[in-house]
């Protein structure tokens, strides 16, 4: 879904956010989402969760149910799950 592009696109241009992994998905018109990222640094993280969370519920009103979870390292991420350029949202390139 073009939806989950532009949620992987959001992530991918927040400063703070070192690497991640966005795993979505549809549940009729309404996308749920879980994001994994590994923080630049933990300075104000709960505030940048929180902030992260919001902008990406905003991008569209189909986008309900966000949750952002800080992690120390992504490690074996199913193929098209990344924050890569190119990639669709739904493991094609």
């Amino acid at each position: 879904h073009p939806l989950i592009g532009r949620i992987k696109e959001r992530v991918r241009e927040t400063p703070w956010v070192a690497e991640g992994v966005v795993r979505a998905r549809e549940e009729g018109h309404v996308i749920s989402a879980e994001i994994f990222v590994v923080p630049r640094s933990p300075d104000d993280l709960p505030a940048r969760v929180e902030a992260l969370g919001e902008a990406l519920r905003e991008l569209d009103w189909r986008i309900q149910d966000v949750i952002v979870s800080p992690v120390t390292a992504i490690e074996g991420a199913p193929e098209g799950l990344g924050l890569e350029e190119g990639e669709s949202g739904d493991g094609r390139r």
